[in-house]
């Protein structure tokens, strides 16, 4: 059975600085980029209008609908062209600490014939200064004016969604990294 690591933290924590530097490499599955193919594969034009498609509120509409799984394995075919169902997978993004689209999301890969055991997740939650540093440092559009206290109230309405859920809180790159590592080769 392929095992299937979650990667879970707030923009700017390190997943994909992670993701990318697992050795042996496991297929990785960006699911902020997969949410987002996701919406633009269920939403009309108008409705893409109304809502912001980065924000979580979309989402406690779309997991209603009777066809939210075909928007996300529609998301993980485009973002992960060739997904193997056998192999060793990580799955990392903000958006896998909503609950709801989280146990949404698994089912998903499910139906994708993704049956992981084990299944371990970790939560990266670095201080909002690293965080900060982070999101300035890559240099996406709409980011390059990050303020300190953006991070903070970032950080800090993070921890309250994640504290609920269960994993392995690491506050270190270096120690997730390690750590993931050690799961895969177990």
């Amino acid at each position: 059975m392929p095992k299937l690591a979650l990667l879970l933290g707030v923009t700017g924590s390190g997943k994909s600085h992670v993701s990318e530097r697992l050795k042996p490499s496991p297929q990785i599955l960006t699911v902020d980029l997969i949410r987002t193919d996701a919406i633009r594969f269920l939403c009309t034009a108008s409705e893409l209008e109304k809502h912001n498609i980065y924000r979580w509120p979309i989402w406690d509409e779309l997991l209603k609908r009777p066809d939210v799984h075909d928007g996300i394995c529609h998301g993980i075919e485009k973002r992960c062209p060739g997904f193997d169902p056998n192999k060793a997978t990580i799955a990392e993004g903000e958006m896998l600490a909503h609950a709801e689209f989280l146990q949404t999301f698994l089912q998903s890969l499910k139906q994708m014939q993704l049956l992981p055991d084990p299944m371990v997740t970790f939560w990266l939650d670095p201080e909002p200064q690293i965080v900060r540093r982070n999101v300035i440092h890559r240099g996406r559009e709409g980011q390059k004016n990050y303020l300190m206290k953006d991070a903070i109230d970032s950080v800090k309405w993070y921890r309250g969604h994640t504290q609920k859920l269960e994993c392995k809180r690491i506050t270190e790159a270096a120690d997730a990294i390690s750590q993931i590592d050690a799961f895969f080769a177990s």
